[in-house]
């Protein structure tokens, strides 16, 4: 019976088996490849049995293993396979699930990525690769393959790759649907356990986007550069050098050695300054002077000129000399008012012109063009030169005034974030020392008027937006007189009369302050002036300020043209100084008329003045006698609206707290000491960084422990927005604050906060801030 049972179970276990390798290859096994080589070994040791115990049966030969050792040999063998086989085969299940997670991460990236061999052939790609350089047949090919008829001089990052070392190259490539389509490539080499070089990862970005930002802002810059240099060589040549000036800026602008400068004449002629670049000269160029005349305007002088239009080619053969010397020119007219007033044309460039030099060209000519129309008129330009000198000095001026303000402020709000901090955590440990709370009490209120002067530099130092809205000028008033206060000699007493009853105006507050700085600016200058000229002292002087309420009737009205008859609130400032006479007052409202030294004063400020004034549909009254001092006042319409005074509710002493984990990042160490050590007292947990590259790598190491992350705008490395747009490209619903010193920055229209919840200006005080970290994440908890 053993006999039959082991012919019977011989014959099972050929079943058995062929089945396991049909579902093996036919790949529908539920099992996995060890667990089913498990099983198709035992197979064949329980087919080897059977078969031999058949053998034994019919007298055969025993071999191998003898029939009573069997079980001593099976058993262990199956023992020791089968729980190595399922750990095998669990861990190839995991290190499949992980292989299917990378490769959706590497397809859905929005990079092309493909694995290269040894000889840089693509043996793998994603599907954004596959949609750059896939062929319609499902092929693909590597950039690097495309270039490989090149010289390897042209590619030396093949040879980097095999050092070991990352190589990095922008390329173009001709696309079905987009030919000369610019990629940077990265190749990320694959090195063996010797070193040997076995392949790499090449990383493919479309940075068609990036080429035409940095097109579009290589232009601005060179137009600006450009701009700079023409106005520039009006404002600074001499008559006889004018010309050759702004034609040696536009060679620099396009990279030519030759070229002409031509005004139209009153006969119609082109008289122009022929420069070529020749190094024998002082200057670096010859020089010639010459006439094309209305007869010569044939082929490209015709187009240009006549039809008015930017072309390229080669001139007439038949021009006069020097322009014969002319042969793959590029030649740009100059009009005004559709006049056409002169040309500029250049040669000499070693690559053809590109579309950017033609903009450039045509740029530069409509720069030119004014300031060429206004010289011509011979009676019109040189005050035309000196207005344009006086603007160009007075732009400086603002420019360096709101370069230095910022970066004042910017330091000085750090500072004051520091000093505020401190001064906060130490009012509050000294509870039971009266005495120390008041003095800290004054530390804060002195460091919240800083914070506010440096508020009220910003706002005149740049131009803000006008926001006209019913006020009460009480509080412009003494805030203005508050500035003034720092500025003019302690010496000359300020006194002002502010009548509380004053009905409302329609005005923006910051005009209204600058109007008010500039008119007392120009009294004190007025008062210094008379001190240095007569025996008299500053302490005989005095600056005074009236803020009323009149009603003018219709005479009254009629003696100014834009008033008419009703109630005007009346701001009177009265100086001291040395007065004007007739003639002066008759033109202290004109841009640039000034009665001091030009490096002392702009000519601009009672210029603004009037300008504010009118757009208020006020008016402005001037009285004044030499060497009696000098009266303004300013009449401004009250308004029927009242001004909308919504009073914040009252802050409740107690600070908001909270337990949440806070990633806090800024450069300054001050700042993160404080802002911790605050935040640490309401219950915060809080991690720091000093850069924004810091913070990212904290972040990325565990997006899921943080509830809210607070930085600055202005750091090393990676700053503050870049830092919250990659934080919410992790977590798109992170909680995130702005702080900045840079006020003037946040106000920029093509500044990108879609990834700030809350903007804070600095300095930041502690109060605002747990305020600020509160109403952000309860925002987040509600949705």
């Amino acid at each position: 019976m053993a006999s039959y049972y082991d012919i019977i179970a011989f014959i099972a276990c050929v079943g058995a088996g062929l089945l396991l390798i049909r579902l093996h290859v036919s790949r529908r096994s539920p099992f996995g490849p060890d667990v089913l080589s498990m099983l198709l070994f035992l197979t064949a040791l329980s087919l080897f049995r059977n078969f031999s115990n058949i053998l034994e049966w019919t007298k055969g030969i025993d071999f191998l293993v003898p029939l009573e050792d069997y079980p001593e040999v099976l058993v262990p063998v199956f023992y020791f396979f089968t729980p190595y086989i399922f750990i095998l085969d669990y861990g190839r299940r995991i290190i499949r699930d992980s292989e299917e997670r990378y490769r959706s991460l590497v397809e859905n990236i929005n990079l092309g990525i493909a694995l290269l061999d040894s000889n840089l052939q693509v043996q793998m790609t994603n599907s954004r690769w596959r949609a750059f350089f896939g062929s319609p047949d499902g092929n693909t090919s590597s950039p690097l393959t495309r270039q490989r008829d090149l010289s390897i001089e042209r590619f030396p990052y093949i040879e980097e790759l095999k050092t070991g070392a990352v190589a990095e190259i922008e390329v173009v490539v001709d696309l079905p649907d987009r030919p000369r389509t610019p990629f940077r490539l990265q190749v990320c080499p694959l090195l063996g356990d010797r070193g040997q070089f076995k392949g790499g990862v090449e990383i493919a970005e479309d940075i068609t986007e990036r080429k035409l930002a940095e097109e579009v802002l290589k232009r601005s810059r060179l137009e600006l550069i450009a701009s700079n240099g023409v106005a520039r060589a009006f404002l600074t040549s001499s008559k006889d050098t004018i010309y050759a000036d702004v034609l040696q800026v536009v060679f620099r602008a396009i990279e030519c050695c030759q070229g002409l400068f031509g005004v139209v004449d009153a006969r119609g002629d082109l008289s122009f300054v022929w420069l070529v670049r020749d190094r024998e000269f002082p200057s670096g160029y010859a020089e010639e002077r010459g006439v094309l005349r209305y007869g010569f305007w044939k082929g490209l002088w015709a187009r240009a000129l006549i039809n008015r239009e930017t072309v390229t080619g080669d001139v007439s053969p038949d021009s006069p000399a020097p322009l014969t010397q002319l042969t793959k020119a590029l030649i740009t007219p100059i009009t005004y008012n559709q006049e056409l007033i002169g040309a500029i044309a250049v040669d000499g460039k070693p690559a053809a012109f590109s579309d950017l030099d033609i903009s450039l060209m045509e740029h530069i000519a409509a720069q030119v063009a004014p300031i060429l129309k206004s010289k011509l008129d011979s009676e019109r330009f040189e005050k035309d030169r000196l207005r344009l000198e006086a603007q160009l000095r007075q732009s400086q001026k603002m420019e360096a005034v709101g370069a230095l303000a910022g970066g004042i402020s910017h330091d000085f709000n750090n500072i004051l974030s520091a000093i505020l901090g401190y001064a906060e955590l130490a009012y509050e440990d000294c509870q039971d020392n009266e005495e120390l709370r008041d003095n800290l009490a004054a530390v804060l209120d002195a460091s919240r008027r800083a914070q506010q002067l440096v508020s009220q530099i910003l706002s005149f130092s740049r131009q803000t937006d006008v926001d006209r809205r019913p006020i009460h000028l009480q509080p412009v008033v003494r805030e203005a007189i508050t500035l003034l206060r720092s500025t003019i000699p302690s010496t000359i007493p300020l006194r002002a009369r502010i009548d509380t009853e004053c009905g409302t105006v329609c005005a923006d507050s910051n005009q209204i302050s600058q109007v008010i700085i500039n008119i007392c600016t120009n009294a004190y200058q007025s008062m210094q002036k008379k001190e240095t000229t007569s025996d008299r002292s500053l302490l005989d002087f005095e600056l005074q300020i009236e803020l009323f309420q009149q009603h003018l009737s219709e005479q009254e009205a009629s003696v100014f043209l834009d008033l008419s008859k009703g109630d005007y609130v009346c701001l009177r400032i009265r100086d001291s100084g040395i007065g004007m006479d007739e003639k002066t007052l008759d033109r202290i409202f004109e841009p640039y008329y000034s009665t001091r030294d030009s490096d002392q004063s702009s000519g601009m400020g009672l210029a603004t003045v009037h300008s504010i004034v009118k757009s208020h549909n006020g008016d402005i009254a001037v009285e004044s006698q030499p060497g009696h001092g000098t009266t303004f006042t300013v009449f401004l319409p009250i308004c029927e609206s009242e001004p909308d005074e919504t009073t914040e509710a009252a802050q409740s002493p107690e600070v908001a707290t909270g337990r949440e984990q806070v990633l806090f990042v800024d450069d300054e160490p001050m700042i993160v000491t404080i802002v911790q050590r605050t935040l640490e007292r309401l219950g915060y947990h809080v991690t720091t960084a000093e850069d924004g590259m810091q913070a990212f790598n904290l972040f990325q190491a565990a997006p899921d422990q943080y509830d809210i992350v607070i930085t600055d705008l202005t750091m090393p490395n990676l700053d503050g927005l870049d830092l919250l747009e990659r934080v919410k490209a992790l977590r798109p619903h992170m909680p995130t604050i702005l702080c900045s010193g840079y006020s003037q920055k946040l106000k920029d229209p093509n500044l990108d906060l879609s990834h700030v919840d809350h903007v804070m200006a600095k300095p930041l005080v502690g109060r605002d801030l747990a305020k600020a970290i509160r109403e952000t994440v309860m925002k987040y908890r509600k949705s």
